[in-house]
């Protein structure tokens, strides 16, 4: 490899609408509630401005005390909640998303996201993100008539940022094909899509997609999540190339992230990880650098970490609507 001039790595963001988000955000993915306190509170004192939740997640509550408690001008943080599986139905979108901004003690999100491509069936419009028993198990039953009529949803996401109760909306797990579906009709354009991505999840071709249609793709489980984040770490190039830099793994895969354009949001409950991870966006990241550890990712295949297809009984990824 021969060395070039070291890349500068982004700060910020801009999304398509001219809002500016910041490069590295804070996963609450997998954070217990018992440990969100000590977590979003050390967070936001090594300087993370941008949190990422979602009223799955069962935390938001104690996400709003710590940033209450904090104090920080609202206008310094960005807020993103995502609206679940079983709250497609109109009226469920609204209510869900009320909920959400009270439990964070906030007027108004930055960023509120479909969480999957995938409706389940709520007859009794419950605030509740179990699915229904079906056969004696807590199985969803899929709600495909919500899902072929995605407008309907998304109708009611566009009103919320027309009544000021949200900034921005985009979707998370959403495919090539059924993003385009969905670019078919929207008035207010999906502004994000937040998926997998890591290094044996690099998904090129949707990553290329998001930016040809001015869409910010966000990169979940970015290390690799707990189950393979400490392997992806130790494979021989890894360790080779944040030798060479003098950088962690984890900030080396976290620089790779923000040099493709990709938002990364990771999650840790360690304060040093914390800061380790903020720190990725410094480093001095030099072409060569880059172009290995593309060729890597590109020739692996994808491996999905997070697919639950099977247990939902439905093709989340397809490019079918």
């Amino acid at each position: 490899m021969t060395a070039r001039s070291p890349l500068l790595l982004p700060k910020n963001f801009r999304l398509a609408n001219g809002s500016v988000i910041n490069s590295i955000g804070f996963g609450l993915w997998k954070v217990p509630r018992e440990q969100t306190a000590e977590t979003v509170s050390n967070a936001l004192d090594l300087g993370y401005r941008h949190v990422d939740g979602a009223f799955a997640y069962g935390n938001e509550d104690i996400v709003g005390e710590v940033l209450e408690k904090k104090g920080i001008d609202r206008k310094h943080l960005w807020l993103t909640s995502k609206t679940w599986n079983s709250f497609w139905d109109p009226t469920m979108v609204k209510a869900s998303a009320e909920d959400s901004l009270k439990k964070l003690k906030t007027p108004y999100m930055d960023l509120l996201l479909l969480h999957w491509p995938v409706a389940f069936s709520n007859p009794e419009k419950k605030l509740d993100k179990m699915p229904v028993k079906r056969d004696g198990k807590q199985l969803p039953v899929i709600d495909r008539e919500a899902m072929e009529n995605l407008q309907h949803t998304w109708e009611a996401l566009e009103n919320l940022v027309k009544e000021g109760k949200v900034r921005q909306i985009g979707v998370s797990n959403f495919s090539i094909g059924k993003t385009k579906n969905l670019l078919g009709f929207a008035k207010e354009k999906p502004v994000v899509n937040q998926v997998e991505i890591n290094l044996h999840c690099s998904q090129p071709d949707l990553v290329k997609f998001n930016q040809e249609n001015d869409i910010l793709t966000q990169a979940y489980s970015p290390l690799g999540s707990d189950a393979k984040q400490a392997s992806y770490s130790k494979e021989p190039l890894i360790v080779e190339l944040s030798n060479k830099l003098n950088v962690s793994p984890t900030q080396l895969i976290l620089a790779w992230h923000l040099k493709r354009g990709i938002n990364p949001l990771p999650r840790s409950t360690n304060k040093q990880h914390l800061q380790e991870n903020l720190e990725a966006m410094n480093i001095q990241f030099p072409q060569d650098v880059f172009d290995a550890l593309q060729e890597e990712a590109y020739k692996t295949p994808t491996n999905r970490i997070v697919d639950p297809s099977a247990s939902w009984g439905v093709d989340i990824f397809s490019d079918e609507v």
